[in-house]
């Protein structure tokens, strides 16, 4: 109501703008009934009827990419209203896992480079799509495209490898943000990125000029690893209510508050840090 109010006072007041609500779940029936600009097609995935309005009003920047980006929104209907006999079925399955399972750069750290990645996953099925049986081809290849996407050598490095010095090359230009102190110690804070024994140890190796790196979860627990140049388990002791070795210990944080927000996340860590700073 708010917005078909809005556009009607700011038509009047001479603007030239329209609404236009896009959605394919039948929920919004009742919406849709009430507003011509709430467009409900439950029978296309809302990839099909996003490309399919979009290319009725504006003429694509690049024309070549036209069949492609058609082919991929048809193979997305598909599999995401599962229509067995649709196009691509079988192909939009191996898609959809390949998209679900990209997981090697933490969207809460790398929230664009995490987007880029899932799109140059979606761009290299351009050539296996029209392919026959292009759904195992795209299977079988998928291993090493990540790879590729990710900046290693297939044939040389593994997978852990390969994510872990793409990973530290993304944390180490997110110095000024990720910064914290504990007494006279320099850390490097990261928010949910989970096993980070091997990811840790290269950053502090890359990086030598911190002391520790400390990782915490969406559901408060702490995770440090040390270079030799600090405690952590008497850190994780004194602050997280944990122990365990001088290089590498855990803990926990009472009462934390998940968030989407890297920022959220450090200003509980500092003010646990600035709190036993005050206390000494």
């Amino acid at each position: 109501n708010y917005l078909n109010e809005r556009i009607g006072e700011l038509k009047i007041a001479g603007f030239d703008i329209e609404i236009l609500l896009l959605d394919h779940h039948i929920s919004g029936q009742e919406c849709a009934d009430k507003y011509e600009w709430y467009h409900l097609d439950a029978l296309r995935s809302a990839s099909k009827i996003t490309f399919d309005t979009l290319f009725q009003s504006y003429p694509l920047l690049d024309s070549t990419r036209l069949n492609w980006i058609s082919h991929l929104s048809s193979m997305i209907n598909s599999v995401d209203i599962w229509l067995e006999d649709g196009y691509k079925f079988d192909f939009g399955k191996v898609a959809m896992g390949a998209i679900s399972g990209s997981f090697e750069l933490n969207r809460f750290m790398f929230d664009k480079e995490h987007r880029d990645y899932k799109f140059a996953i979606i761009e290299s099925m351009r050539d296996f799509i029209e392919l026959p049986q292009g759904e195992v081809a795209f299977d079988n290849a998928l291993y090493e495209i990540k790879k590729r996407i990710l900046g290693g050598d297939p044939q040389n490095q593994t997978m852990d490898t390969i994510i872990s010095n793409a990973q530290v090359k993304l944390l180490s230009t997110k110095k000024r943000l990720c910064t914290i102190y504990y007494d006279d110690k320099k850390g490097f804070l990261s928010y949910s990125m989970g096993g980070i024994s091997i990811l840790a140890n290269l950053f502090l190796r890359c990086n030598p000029e911190y002391d520790f790196y400390l990782d915490v979860n969406p559901r408060g627990n702490i995770s440090l690893r040390a270079n030799g140049n600090c405690d952590v388990s008497a850190m994780s002791r004194e602050l997280f209510n944990g122990g365990g070795h001088k290089n590498a210990s855990g803990g926990k944080i009472e009462g934390f508050k998940e968030s989407f927000a890297y920022d959220d996340i450090k200003t509980q860590i500092e003010y646990i840090l600035n709190k036993h700073k005050e206390a000494l």
